[in-house]
């Protein structure tokens, strides 16, 4: 019994269990045990264990993967590993747009746009609600007025405080807009915060957050001494009001918020004809944001520390905000040469969630950011960088790019399959989450991508060049090696065109060769 082997740990899988266990039979049974054919009761037993070994060994695996970042799958657990750093996973995020509210004639008096005023697009049951978020007036002599809204339909709860530390009160609707939440106690509002580690007992403060394990949104207070906690009532006595988002699909086009739903008046109490527009597209609308996502979204800024210092903090905490999906930053030291004009100054680039090649080929403008959303980023951006720093955040230019390839195939392959595995390499390859600020287009990366498709040979590219602005494709042959872009340029496949040819035979070199003294001339 002291001579046993040694415990070999990487034995996971059933068939290596099992045989590590029939190898030990001798020795431990002292010879005793010798039918070991696979109708042996003994075996049969051994073999039950096996699988049951290698079934707890797959749950031990399953639960140390789900205990870091980079290699979790359970959305709950990933919400969970993020919140030990502080980092919170974005749920639906509402589009953004600056509605014109205009009248025919100059108002006689001040007409009142209240807060959550509501308008929709005209699509009878399919119509995109949007609410504005402040109050705004159409000023006597007037005949408009810009106000900035959020897709969404406005919902009130009623809640009943408790009095008690940590109160926590979780919101019906599943897709809750967690930056349109309001909440009110007592008639006073009060402040959403990131955390209550700089709360006062006497603060005001909520934070917001969603359900590890249902992903709903909850509102909580704080414990009396991280923040205050609301006092007890018999009634109801606060409210949290809130948008319920449609995410992508609040991203609409210009001119297509038409419809006014709540009559507006006057400070005479006196209803008004109000027509209402958007003159630029609603963008920035998203989905719940994904864990591929956070896990690099999260380690990013925890290496920011929250506060913007360097490029990369910046780009950080501005791929962080919600309705933003990719930045790009950068100063005078990066002006080749220095532009010391910039001194100081942060000049930040972002693009919108929900950006599609379709989108930008029908109209380039509705990959534009929206007025309220650049806003919203410069001012988070202010209130995490330096007191010197000046910033300014604008939206991304759009490079158009025309492309040609002749694909040649081989002998066996499919002509049909081959042309639809090449256009899915392109299109995937310039789609916009794929695609990085500034960053090049190398000929060689797309010989490269094409040339290690099934089926294909070799390929010859007969165009490849940026589209002139406000011209149609051009039709030369040009095939560029390089195209570079600038810092604020992101790029998206205009057009293209593939053809799939079959490879011709390439010459064989000879295998024997003549030999030199039969072929040289005697001397």
């Amino acid at each position: 019994m002291g001579n046993l082997p040694q415990v070999p740990y990487q034995a996971r899988d059933m068939e290596a269990i099992l045989q590590r266990m029939v190898e030990n039979i001798p020795a431990l049974t002292e010879g005793r045990w010798t039918d070991r054919s696979p109708s042996d009761v003994g075996i049969t037993i051994l073999e039950l264990l096996s699988w049951s070994l290698e079934a707890l060994h797959f749950y031990q695996d399953r639960a140390a993967n789900e205990a870091f970042l980079p290699t979790a799958r359970e959305r709950k657990n990933i919400i969970n590993l993020c919140k030990l750093i502080a980092y919170r996973l974005d749920g639906v995020t509402s589009s953004t747009a600056t509605l014109e509210f205009s009248v025919a004639a100059p108002a006689p008096v001040r007409i009142v746009i209240p807060r959550l005023t509501r308008v929709t697009t005209s699509g009878g049951d399919e119509s995109v609600p949007f609410a504005t978020i402040e109050e705004a007036y159409l000023l006597a002599g007037e005949t408009s007025v810009l106000v900035a809204a959020r897709q969404g339909t406005p919902l009130t709860e009623a809640i009943r405080t408790s009095g008690q530390p940590n109160q926590k009160y979780t919101l019906a609707e599943e897709f809750v807009d967690a930056q349109s939440i309001r909440v009110e106690v007592a008639g006073v509002v009060w402040e959403v915060v990131d955390s209550f580690v700089n709360s006062q007992a006497s603060d005001r403060h909520y934070i917001v957050d969603l359900e590890p394990s249902t992903g709903k949104t909850f509102v909580q207070f704080g414990d009396g001494f991280f923040g205050a906690a609301p006092p007890f009532s018999s009634v109801d006595n606060g409210s949290i009001s809130y948008l319920s988002s449609l995410g992508l699909t609040g991203n609409v086009g210009a001119a297509t918020l038409t419809t006014l739903i709540d009559t507006l008046y006057d400070t005479n109490d006196d209803p008004v004809s109000v027509s209402v527009t958007n003159e630029d597209p609603a963008t920035g609308g998203d989905e719940a944001e994904t864990i591929d996502h956070a896990r690099v979204q999260a380690p990013a800024e925890l290496s920011a520390l929250y506060r913007a210092m360097t490029k990369y903090d910046f780009m950080a905490l501005a791929n962080g905000y919600p309705g933003v999906a990719k930045s790009s930053c950068w100063g005078e030291a990066e002006v080749d040469p220095p532009n010391y004009n910039l001194f100081n100054w942060v000049l930040t680039v972002i693009a919108p969630n929900g950006v599609t090649r379709d989108a930008l080929i029908l109209d380039v403008d509705s990959g534009q950011p929206s007025e309220p959303l650049i806003e919203a980023v410069r001012n988070f951006l202010y209130s995490r960088c330096t007191l010197t720093t000046r910033i300014k955040v604008s939206g991304p230019v759009y490079r158009p790019v025309v492309l040609g390839v002749t694909v040649y195939r081989a002998k066996e392959a499919s002509e049909v399959a081959v042309k639809r595995a090449a256009e899915d390499a392109v299109t995937d390859f310039f789609a916009f989450e794929n695609v990085e600020f500034g960053r090049e287009i190398r000929l060689s990366n797309l010989i490269e991508l094409l040339d290690a498709l099934d089926g294909v040979e070799y390929v010859v590219f007969d165009q490849l060049a940026f589209k002139p602005p406000g011209e149609e494709p051009p039709e030369s042959d040009e095939v560029a090696e390089f195209l570079v872009l600038n810092p604020d340029e992101l790029p998206y496949l205009y057009s293209y065109t593939i053809t799939v040819e079959r490879a011709t035979p390439q010459p064989t070199l000879p295998t024997t060769y003549p030999n030199p003294s039969e072929t040289l001339p005697e001397i």
